[in-house]
């Protein structure tokens, strides 16, 4: 009556949810790029533990960039960590990558008095500004020449980041950066960092770091 139908009116089957899940899990898996065996192949010239820090914005690969490094140096023979530092909002504010290598096992993962500093922008200098007034005079730091940096007893080498990232591309700015520190300190090869990208990245995304990387050793060459 008032014209309404009776009976079975949809029926659509569907998987049982946990079975689901697993099976798009494991099609997910099955996409993932296996990461290639890090062999050893570079000489390095490190003698002990070697704290460095990089500083920057967010979408400045930063943490990503800091992992490449950190698998070049074992590469290089060496042993490497890292631990990251950034806000919980998307692509606003500092990021910050605090990286080890050692010729030794690392048996304590914090940087009391960093070897190497590189700040790349504002957000970087204001999180880290506190920890620059307090670099020692062995400490080398390379920042953005327009950066108006606090009193510090570190050799500072005021580079043109901004510029750089110009022309690499802000994405590869930091890329560019920890090239210019290999070529200029030779702690281990650049060619390390560049199988490192070559092994972990894929094509395309390696060509432009890559590219970053080449501009980044031939800014060290001209300016260090």
């Amino acid at each position: 009556s008032h014209g309404l139908r009776t009976g079975l009116q949809v029926d659509r089957p569907r998987p049982e949810y946990t079975e689901h899940y697993r099976r798009y899990y494991e099609a997910g898996a099955a996409k993932t790029k296996k990461k290639t065996p890090i062999e050893p192949r570079f000489d390095n010239r490190l003698k002990r533990q070697t704290g460095i820090l990089i500083a920057g914005s967010a979408g400045q690969k930063i943490k990503s960039v800091a992992s490449l490094f950190a698998e070049a140096a074992m590469y290089s023979k060496l042993h490497a960590t890292q631990k990251d530092d950034y806000p919980i909002t998307v692509q606003t504010g500092h990021s910050v990558s605090e990286i080890i290598v050692s010729p030794e096992p690392i048996q304590y993962t914090g940087i009391d008095s960093p070897d190497f500093f590189v700040v790349l922008s504002a957000d970087g200098l204001a999180r880290l500004r506190a920890r620059i007034e307090k670099l020692s005079a062995s400490c080398i730091l390379y920042a953005e020449e327009t950066l108006e940096l606090p009193a510090t007893n570190a050799q500072v080498r005021r580079l043109p980041f901004a510029g750089l990232g110009k022309r690499v591309g802000g994405s590869y700015l930091a890329t560019a950066a920890l090239a210019a520190l290999l070529e200029d300190s030779r702690i281990f090869p650049p060619e390390a960092f560049a199988t490192a990208i070559e092994s972990f990245q894929s094509d395309e995304i390696a060509r432009l770091n890559l590219n970053a990387l080449g501009a980044g050793v031939e800014l060290a060459k001209k300016a260090l």
